[in-house]
């Protein structure tokens, strides 16, 4: 069963940005505060995407009990799967944050993330998100930053 509609490593379409809404980012925000406040915790889950290429973050339980770190289970995933499948989306990547530290992968990262080879990182001090793609090139672990806009609140009249 494939999560992602195409490779968005590709160079055509890595061009093209991503929009995470204003609202996804704030709750991304204050779930990685309060999570950072407990311990250092991590937050993660799972980044839906429908056609108009605007991000959902899918918030799930990170079963790592140690700081600086995180864990998905399988099941999970598979369980937004179904949910996107059902509204014409698809899963893009994971997430989580960095309670400290920038929004860049770590080794860590590189060796147990990257979930269909995107991972977003949100680093919490710099309030900052950025999306990173992942291939292996001649048995290197080559990373990419993709575009990604964090939309603004709409103007009140």
């Amino acid at each position: 069963m494939y999560c992602v509609q195409y490779d968005p490593c590709n160079r055509l379409k890595s061009q093209v940005a991503y929009i995470l809404p204003y609202k996804e980012f704030h709750n991304l925000n204050k779930q990685a505060y309060h999570a950072q406040q407990r311990n250092h915790l991590e937050i993660c889950g799972i980044l839906v995407v429908g056609s108009n290429r605007k991000v959902t973050l899918q918030f799930l339980k990170n079963h790592s009990r140690q700081p600086y770190s995180y864990k998905l289970k399988l099941r999970d995933i598979m369980a937004v799967q179904h949910y996107a499948a059902f509204y014409d989306q698809y899963i893009l990547g994971t997430f989580h944050s960095h309670p400290i530290g920038k929004a860049i992968p770590g080794t860590g990262d590189l060796k147990n993330g990257f979930f269909n080879n995107v991972e977003m990182i949100y680093d919490v001090c710099a309030n900052e998100a950025r999306l990173w793609c992942v291939k292996k090139r001649l048995g290197r672990v080559v990373t990419k930053e993709l575009p990604l806009i964090i939309s603004s609140l709409p103007r009140s009249s």
